[in-house]
């Protein structure tokens, strides 16, 4: 190979410049390096490549299970969504007997509070013909 001389172009900016010939054969030689250097690199690239497809297959495998898990997940779900649902109109009806069951004795207090009324004020009326006054 013929021999590299650099020189700067600038000296303020650091920039070199090859001053130099090539011969076919120096050519040829470096041809042969580039060759030889990017056969390894591409050797290592493509291991790289079959084992990130490995990782990808890996990956898409893991993605399929975690579907059935969510699908298995779901159904799980919608179970205890029907149960849920069951469960508050089991608690629904209850309450609906419950108020029932208050309202009727609100009414019956209310008609018996009158019936008291009634008894009482008949009762001062008795009172007052028999003894002039109210005795209670």
């Amino acid at each position: 190979m013929s021999e590299l001389i650099l020189s700067p172009l600038s000296s303020k900016k650091k920039i070199w410049v090859l001053k130099s010939l090539m011969t076919p054969q120096d050519l040829k030689q470096i041809s042969a390096l580039i060759d030889r250097k990017m056969a390894r690199q591409t050797k290592v690239l493509g291991s790289k490549v079959a084992g990130l497809e490995l990782e990808i297959k890996k990956v898409g495998i893991e993605v399929i299970a975690l579907g059935s898990r969510v699908r298995s997940l779901e159904k799980v779900v919608s179970t205890m969504d029907e149960k849920m649902a069951i469960w508050k109109s089991e608690i629904v009806d209850a309450v609906d007997v419950m108020a029932k069951e208050i309202r009727d004795e609100r009414e019956f207090r209310t008609i018996v509070s009158g019936q008291i009324v009634d008894t009482r004020r008949r009762m001062d009326d008795l009172e007052t013909k028999v003894f002039g006054v109210v005795v209670g």
